[in-house]
């Protein structure tokens, strides 16, 4: 058994701590972000987001832009 997955068996919605170790930022900057648009989140439920893995890579490159 390998300690990562291969890039084909990631999931496509991420946690707030997966984004959080995705980006290597503060889980605080992962909710900063959401709240300020900048990165879109989808709610489970009334406590908890998820974020597709299209959407953080969209915001990187957007970030890669710049």
């Amino acid at each position: 058994m390998t300690a990562t997955a291969p890039e084909t068996e990631r999931p496509d919605l991420l946690t707030a701590n997966d984004v959080a170790a995705y980006l290597r930022v503060p889980l605080h900057t992962v909710y900063r972000l959401h709240r300020s648009g900048r990165l879109r989140g989808m709610p489970v439920t009334a406590k908890n987001l998820r974020w597709r893995r299209a959407d953080v890579d969209a915001y990187l490159s957007a970030l890669a832009a710049h």
